[in-house]
């Protein structure tokens, strides 16, 4: 069942479970509450599908484009969205447990109260991405990309931020942040921060602090 188009389709509440549906086209296909469990939609097309509270877990995703897509209240432990792009996708309240997001592309999504325990962000670009109140929970953000993302309210207990760009991004109200977490970011340049985070940050290291608040070389044109 490679390559087949079921753009616009009604499969709302389907039973698709193991199913082979790799670079399947789905646009704007109303997929509300289908179980996909286990599916393989490698590069498949989802544009603007509606998977409101579908159940994609072991679902493999790889480099699918699931842009504009509505994946509220839906269900995606241990899916592999590799190097999927999620530009503009609804992810709010969420379960993605355990998800690969490794590289993906989530610029402007919307990621507001999801769970993400576990999931793998590393090198993901989020740039702008809302994931005010998610829970970031031991989640891997190493060289992740949150330029102007809205990190308010997010729990980052146990979260790697190794060389993550938070330049610009909205971190108030953030819970279980460390300073230690912090300096060790690519940048702060303009990020929004509770001034009794931004100072103790300053006090331990002040060097290290103002090359955090540095803006980065990238944007010098000198």
């Amino acid at each position: 069942m490679k390559e087949l188009c079921f753009d616009g389709a009604n499969l709302r509440g389907a039973i698709l479970r193991l199913t082979h549906l790799q670079g399947a086209q789905l646009g704007g296909a109303n997929l509300e509450g289908a179980y996909l469990g286990g599916a393989f939609l490698e590069k498949a097309f989802f544009g603007k599908a509606n998977l409101k509270g579908a159940d994609l877990s072991d679902a493999d995703l790889k480099e699918a484009i699931l842009g504009s897509t509505n994946l509220e209240n839906a269900k995606l432990w241990h899916a592999n969205l590799e190097k999927a792009n999620l530009l503009d996708a609804k992810i709010c309240k969420a379960d993605l447990l355990g998800v690969n997001l490794k590289g993906a592309f989530l610029y402007k999504a919307d990621l507001r109260g999801a769970k993400l325990l576990g999931v793998d962000l590393e090198e993901a670009h989020l740039t702008e991405a809302n994931l005010e109140g998610a829970d970031l929970q031991a989640v891997n953000l190493k060289e992740a990309s949150l330029d102007r993302a809205n990190l308010s309210g997010v729990n980052f207990e146990n979260a790697r931020l190794d060389n993550a760009d938070l330049k610009g991004a909205d971190l108030r109200k953030a819970r279980n942040l460390s300073i230690d977490q912090l300096s060790k970011v690519k940048s702060l340049d303009g990020a929004k921060i509770d001034e009794n985070l931004r100072r103790s940050l300053e006090e331990k290291d002040p060097e290290k602090y103002q090359t955090l608040i540095k803006k980065p070389s990238y944007y010098n044109y000198e």
